[in-house]
């Protein structure tokens, strides 16, 4: 069976082991990568079609990283993971390229929902537009 290979990018180890367990079943970790710089080059390797990505990473954020992987390899898939709650958070990443956004605090119950959705051509986590509820 062929898994969708993913790039885990997060400066902490314990948050990459944690997500390359919780998806090593049913997904092929090609790369566990600790900066956003190693992201992107991680990225420019053939295999990966998605990138978990953390905003908050050393050398280049996440924001950045996603900026260069959208500029490199237009058709990557990139999902944020981050701790970080603001509604500005969320609305950079898609700004960024991202196709989704899922709090750490939730990635056991929504983690591989959104992975499918975002491997679907669907959004996951986009804010609805300000006014809007």
């Amino acid at each position: 069976m062929n898994h969708p290979r993913i790039i885990v990018a997060d400066d902490s180890p314990l948050v990459r082991t944690m997500l390359q367990e919780l998806l090593n079943r049913d997904y092929a970790i090609v790369a566990r990568v600790a900066d956003g710089q190693a992201a992107v080059e991680a990225a420019q390797r053939p295999s990966p079609e998605l990138v978990l990505l953390d905003i908050s990473m050393p050398i280049l954020s996440g924001f950045e990283a996603a900026r260069q992987i959208k500029r490199l390899c237009p058709s990557m898939l990139l999902l944020f993971v981050s701790e970080h709650r603001e509604r500005a958070y969320a609305d950079g990443a898609f700004e960024a390229g991202g196709a989704g956004f899922v709090l750490k605090s939730k990635i056991v119950s929504e983690l591989v929902p959104a992975i499918r959705e975002v491997l679907a051509g669907r959004d996951y986590g986009r804010p609805p537009a300000q006014g809007q509820t």
